[in-house]
């Protein structure tokens, strides 16, 4: 049976608690658990649905001024795991991305599909990776007598994982690349004493210069060039969040054209 997706057509936060009963009805589901997929959808609200739970979803959607429509669930980009690139060099007619196993892509406005690039929030340890240490110590009671020993380790600072960027190519089957500004390679700019966010929006604008404008998202037009600290217009509690938006803003593509 045909199961179909409702998304959509321009992405908006929707207002997940005062729709959560109206929608508990329609699809039958706990109302958490429609409270939570609503907060964290990114352009497709819902898939998986009959066509007439999915009908119900869209109408109320547009009801409520929100405008969107439903494909059916073949039609919804998949997204295998991306390939982690950590280098760039300046070729001929674009950009070689370097990966993890210093294998190269070329990156050139023939290649690409689409480039995506926004701020994540989720938090991972940051700084050289060492094994935990863990130290002894002692323990005092109030009147300053010993009153045993204790055990604590020291834990690694955590960051948020920051700028990403996602290149989209061509052709079928999708191919990916992801680059995580703080983990990346800065080499090729010709420049000194710039931190990783201001070297992100460099090389943001790099690739611009060889990608058409139609193929870049809000967040990377607005962060190219700049020295990363405005991140509130395209910000992501998580990486999944933000892979999720890709899939809508593919999807959208794939059907428009």
């Amino acid at each position: 049976m045909t199961k179909y997706s409702v998304l959509l057509e321009s992405y908006s936060p929707l207002p997940f608690i005062a729709w959560a009963d109206e929608v508990e009805k329609i699809l039958g589901m706990h109302r958490q658990d429609v409270i939570l997929r609503l907060r964290r959808q990114q352009g497709i609200v819902w898939e998986h649905l009959d066509r007439e739970k999915a009908d119900m979803l869209g109408s109320l959607l547009i009801s409520y001024g929100y405008p969107a429509g439903l494909v059916e669930d073949s039609d919804v980009v998949r997204l295998p795991i991306p390939t982690l690139s950590k280098n760039a060099d300046p070729v001929e007619g674009g950009f070689e991305l370097e990966d993890l196993f210093s294998d190269l892509t070329l990156i050139n406005a023939e290649s690409i599909e689409f480039m995506q690039a926004g701020w994540v929030e989720e938090k991972v340890e940051v700084g050289t990776v060492k094994p935990p240490r863990s130290r002894s110590g002692l323990k005092y009671s109030a009147d300053g007598t010993r009153a045993g020993s204790f055990m604590y380790t020291r834990m690694k600072k955590k960051e948020p994982i920051g700028w990403v960027l996602h290149v989209f190519q061509k052709g079928e089957p999708l191919e990916w690349l992801r680059i995580i500004g703080r983990n990346f390679n800065y080499d090729y700019q010709p420049v000194t004493g710039v931190y990783w966010m201001q070297r992100f929006g460099l090389l943001l604008t790099d690739l611009a210069r060889i990608t058409p404008f139609a193929s870049l998202d809000e967040g990377f037009k607005e962060t190219m060039g700049s020295d990363g600290s405005n991140y509130e217009f395209c910000s992501f509690d998580s990486i999944v969040e933000m892979e999720e938006r890709a899939r809508w803003q593919l999807t959208m593509l794939k059907i428009v054209v």
